[in-house]
């Protein structure tokens, strides 16, 4: 998917702008459960903000099946080889429903 995991996460981390909590969320890789609240709104989670009690919780269930989606590929070590193409899927249905939400500019994504 062109842009990487940028491309996927940009979305996510506009979509609490939409949402009625309004509360910022971002992505920690290695540390469990990956999606915490961006206390300091900067757009990256620090060792401070990255603990159990800071976990996201604001979850609506479009955002819930894009975070879902987008940790099945990030964490999986073989899609690129085993299914690669039900990764880039998920991926693009996941952006193109936040796409209903926040701007996403899917003209230059196909679905596979």
């Amino acid at each position: 998917m062109p842009g990487g995991s940028a491309t996927f996460r940009a979305p996510i981390a506009a979509w609490p702008a939409t949402a009625p909590a309004g509360t910022p969320i971002g992505y920690a890789k290695g540390t469990f459960p990956y999606f915490f609240t961006d206390s300091d709104g900067d757009g990256i989670i620090g060792p401070g903000e990255a603990v159990m009690a800071n976990r996201y919780a604001s979850w609506t269930p479009r955002l819930l099946k894009a975070a879902y989606n987008y940790q099945v590929a990030a964490k999986d070590p073989g899609g690129y080889a085993h299914n690669p193409v039900y990764l880039l899927q998920l991926l693009y249905d996941s952006l193109d429903s936040l796409a209903e939400r926040v701007a996403v500019d899917m003209r230059a994504l196909s679905r596979p």
